[in-house]
């Protein structure tokens, strides 16, 4: 009783208190800094123009397994790390994650030594550099020249469901190389989900039809396994090559069977998909330095995504079994991708300015089987010039930026063709106020282009009354958007306030009408328009130095959605926060999560609530963990709402997680010195789509 009492009065503070503290004195701004030779005890924040630097402390670094474990022990202001579903979140969002400026993957993040991480920057506002990405997380490493490293680490759910996370690393180093490998494994089975589905048409002759769906059986399993190699060659005064290739192998299958109550009619139905994709990936960079602080760069990155996606729905009467319908999308694809990136940098004592091209390929073909067999190519090009230039005067910084982008589409088979050119500006204001507080105003803007799924010109059932198909019309849209954020960091108080907004006239959204046959036809257009509103409260306090902290984000969300032929407002409140206690060898965190309600066309999503207790006790080079998957109240699962004028359904899916507990350990060696990657400036990705088979 005491301990739950204890438990629910954390997670109190967690999500409704105030949160998050860096101590340190004023730092002079500047472009870079380098904190290779800095010892640091504390886990301070310089607050510089255009993100936030954090430098983990030795004791940090010691109790860390790994850099996932790293970036959530430091608790890093806004940023959320669920470290059981391996997932990463700033102000509720999925930031780009990068290794020395360059992109990389959670995987790759795991596989880090915290010996070697010098730093980690938080940049929250993002220029035309990066593209369309809402926060970026870049580690810097530094690495000597020789010796190596080690690691192998595992996790084991303890219960009939089968949840198990395992990876290992190894790197060696000699001279100005460097090798390196490392792989991921994570397994899902015996997993037995249901769903409760209420839906309501509206059939073209004025009729409503009402259905209730029961799942009486479900059965899923999961798969998500990578290995990538690489080798490096980094002399930083000259030259600096890294190239790497890679395999990653997904796989996801659902099985369902039910009851389905249409006004006094009962049918039993079996829902099944099978979603299995293999992606082969090579990447090669090399930056040279021209001397007078100039610097070429050039990344290419290439992929070919191998992928299959069945959807399988049998509806029958009950109880004479006689079939209603019965659907069998089955798709093949092949798609591969290119990117290519060229860029210059020239730095000065207080400006800075970078000009580049990209270059992005995408070369698709999908085999359909829906009844026929038919072949589809689709062929995409998208070439983006883009400057910017920073400036600081005095306590002033400002950042200015532009970025034209030619974008054009066309299938094969029908010879249809789309062009569009879009031009997106940003700009940023800086002010430093003093004492570790800055004032920021952001106006930004990025293209977002159609989806395979969004431009498929294929028709696929979905079930007796509906059917899809995308649109191939479809045109790229531009979202333009506002922030003003206070930063502040004064003694064992740390944190963030902003307000954002942004609009994206021609977002491309869902959209309902009748096929000739008087079928629900769901389809994509180029909406009038989408709006949001956001504030952000992401604090961190140090309750007692050295022992606990407690780190959070609070966030109300307002959307506005003006679609084809239907009007959507919703208000929602994210909230998530973690709570870290410290003595000696063990480490206890308790983290929650209340998902926030998300619309976007007809969709209103709601991911799961989560909570979960971490126990860590480290002995040496081994550590290990027992983990509590939510201990105490009710577990809430995904919802997924449609709110069109035609078809409205509510899916609510119930998994059987709550309270289940894991082990795990974590082994780490190193010998001698090495180097972990190099300094990247420039970063490319070839980015292959999939097509998923049309179903509930």
């Amino acid at each position: 009783m005491y301990s739950r009492l204890i438990i629910s009065s954390i997670m109190a503070l967690m999500l409704g208190a105030p949160c998050k503290v860096f101590a340190q004195p004023p730092v002079p701004d500047s472009l870079s800094v380098d904190l290779e030779e800095v010892t640091v005890k504390a886990t301070p924040v310089i607050r510089k123009s255009d993100r936030d630097v954090y430098m983990p402390s030795a004791a940090t670094k010691e109790r860390s397994g790994g850099g996932l474990a790293l970036l959530n022990n430091m608790q890093m202001p806004g940023v959320g790390i669920n470290t059981f579903m391996k997932e990463i979140k700033v102000n509720g969002e999925i930031p780009e994650l990068r290794i020395n400026n360059r992109r990389t993957t959670i995987e790759k993040v795991m596989a880090l030594d915290p010996a070697n991480i010098a730093r980690v920057e938080l940049i929250t506002n993002p220029g035309v550099r990066y593209g369309k990405v809402p926060a970026v997380i870049n580690i810097i490493v530094r690495n000597p020249d020789s010796g190596g490293f080690m690691k192998i680490s595992g996790e084991q759910a303890l219960s009939d469901f089968n949840f198990g996370n395992y990876d290992g690393a190894v790197s060696l180093n000699h001279g100005y190389s460097q090798f390196d490998i490392n792989g991921y494994y994570s397994i899902r089975k015996n997993f037995h989900p249901t769903r409760l589905y209420n839906e309501r048409f509206l059939l073209s002759d004025g009729h409503s039809v009402t259905r209730a769906l029961t799942d009486t059986l479900g059965h899923a399993e999961m798969l998500w396994a990578n290995i990538n190699t690489a080798y490096s060659y980094s002399r930083p005064d000259k030259i600096n090559i890294y190239t790497s290739f890679g395999f990653d192998r997904n796989f996801e299958s659902y099985y369902y069977e039910g009851r389905t109550k249409t006004d006094e009619n009962m049918s039993g139905y079996t829902d099944q998909s099978f979603n299995p994709v293999s992606t082969p990936q090579l990447h090669f960079y090399m930056d040279y330095n021209l001397g007078r602080k100039q610097t070429l760069i050039f990344d290419a990155d290439g992929s070919l995504g191998l992928g299959r996606s069945n959807r399988l729905n049998h509806e029958e009467t009950l109880p004479q079994h006689e079939t209603l319908v019965s659907v069998n999308n089955r798709i093949r694809s092949r798609n591969a991708g290119l990117a290519l990136e060229g860029m210059y940098m020239k730095e000065w004592d207080a400006s800075r300015f970078t000009a580049g091209v990209r270059y992005n390929l995408a070369r698709n073909r999908e085999e359909y089987n829906t009844g026929e067999k038919s072949v589809f190519h689709q062929r995409k090009d998208v070439e983006t010039i883009f400057s910017e230039y920073m400036h600081r005067i005095g306590k002033i910084t400002l950042r200015g930026g532009v970025s034209g982008e030619f974008w054009h589409s066309e299938y094969v088979e029908n010879g249809k063709s789309t062009n569009d050119f879009m031009f997106t500006p940003d700009f940023t204001f800086n002010w430093d106020l003093g004492s570790g507080s800055n004032l920021t105003l952001n106006y930004s803007s990025y293209s977002t282009t159609p989806s395979l799924t969004e431009t498929s010109v294929v028709t696929q059932q979905i079930d007796a009354y509906q059917v899809q198909r995308g649109n191939p019309d479809l045109k790229p849209f531009t979202t333009y958007g506002l922030k003003l954020s206070y930063g502040w960091s004064i003694p064992r108080f740390a944190g963030n306030l902003s307000a954002r907004w942004s609009r994206s006239p021609g977002a491309i959204m869902e959209y309902n009408g009748y096929t000739p046959e008087g079928m629900i036809f769901n389809t994509w257009a180029n909406s009038t328009g989408y709006t949001q509103y956001f504030i952000d409260f992401s604090p961190r306090i140090t309750v007692v130095p050295g022992l606990l902290t407690i780190n959070g984000t609070v966030s109300f969300r307002h959307y506005r959605n003006h679609g084809p032929n239907y009007m959507l407002i919703s208000n929602s409140i994210y909230a998530e926060g973690t709570a870290q206690l410290t003595h000696k060898n063990f480490t206890l965190s308790i983290y929650a999560k209340k998902s926030s309600r998300n619309l976007w066309g007809q969709t209103q999503t709601r991911y799961e609530d989560f909570h979960m207790m971490n126990l860590s006790y480290r002995y040496r080079n081994f550590e290990f963990i027992a983990t509590w998957l939510n201990p105490i109240g009710e577990y809430r699962g995904q919802e997924i709402e449609k709110r069109g004028p035609i078809a409205w359904s509510k899916n609510r899916f119930c998994t059987p997680v709550a309270r289940t507990v894991s082990v795990g350990f974590n082994y780490k060696i190193d010998w001698g010195r090495k180097r972990n990657g190099i300094d990247r400036k420039a970063n490319t990705s070839s980015g292959v789509e999939q097509t998923k088979a049309a179903g509930k």
